[in-house]
Parts: C-alpha cells; sequence; structure tokens
C-alpha cells in the first residue's frame, strides 16, 4: 500500500512491522526525528524520542503526542548523544520503561567513514563529538531487561 493509499483508507494504524515494537529515536522531539516518531506511533510502535536542548519544546511534543495516541507508549529522554555516557543512560532508561528496545532511528547522527561495528568512542573528537559517539555506546548495551 502507497502513502497516498493508507490516506484514503481512513485508519492511521496499519498492520506494519513496527507495531508492538519499541524505537528510540535521537533527536525525536523536533523537525524529522518528531515526524518519524509520529509516524512510528501512528503505525503502533511505542516510541522513546531523546531530546537535548529544548526542553519546553520536548514538553509539547510529548503533549501532542500523548494527545493523539492516548494508549500509545512514550516516553521522552534527556541527553547528548556526544556523551558516550548520557547514549548508555538513555537506553537504559528506554528499556527499563519500555522492557526491551527493538528499533533504534539514529536522527541525531553523523556518516564516518567507518562501518558502525567498527567505530568506537575515540573515532568522535573535537566538533564532531556532538553528533557522532551515538551508534557505538548503543551498541554496547544489552538491548531486553
Amino acid at each position: 500500500m502507497t502513502l497516498a493509499q493508507e490516506k484514503h483508507s481512513g485508519t492511521e494504524e496499519n498492520d506494519g512491522t513496527v507495531r508492538d515494537r519499541v524505537a528510540l529515536v535521537t533527536g525525536g522531539t523536533a523537525g524529522i526525528g518528531a515526524a518519524i516518531s509520529y509516524r512510528l506511533a501512528s503505525q503502533g510502535a511505542a516510541v522513546a524520542a531523546g531530546y537535548w536542548r529544548n526542553p519546553d519544546r520536548a514538553e509539547d511534543f510529548r503533549a501532542k503526542m500523548l494527545g493523539d495516541f492516548p494508549n500509545r507508549p512514550l516516553t521522552v529522554h534527556h541527553g547528548n548523544i556526544g556523551s558516550p555516557d548520557d547514549c548508555r543512560r538513555v537506553v537504559a532508561e528506554t528499556i527499563d520503561q519500555h522492557g526491551r528496545l527493538d528499533i533504534l532511528v539514529n536522527n541525531a547522527g553523523i556518516t564516518i567513514d567507518k562501518t558502525v561495528a567498527k567505530m568506537g568512542d575515540e573515532d568522535c573528537s573535537g566538533s564532531s563529538r556532538s553528533i557522532c559517539p551515538a551508534p557505538s555506546s548503543w551498541r554496547r548495551r544489552p538491548l531486553s531487561r
């Protein structure tokens, strides 16, 4: 079904592959990240949305999501993905509050000329440090309780 066909079907929810999955969206409370979070929730996913700088916007996002999807699990997490400790904490919070983590949308990320499996904290320094360490920090934590 195309997006246009889905809109004409009269239903927001469908039987997509994200139904009943837990998704963590970095930068998930604004812009493209908020649109991704909204779309995941509309398809049945529980959403954990990350933000760093704007708590008022994050709260507005949370209120809108809870209004639009009152029965859908939603959490909002503050953290700087430039901090490996924050990354680990947000993953741990997501797992603690949702029971597991199935999907990571690294919306607040950067492309590095390495595969994610070969990246480490040391690959991120200087100005790119604020957006780069997340992939190595996420994958080092077990993704369920």
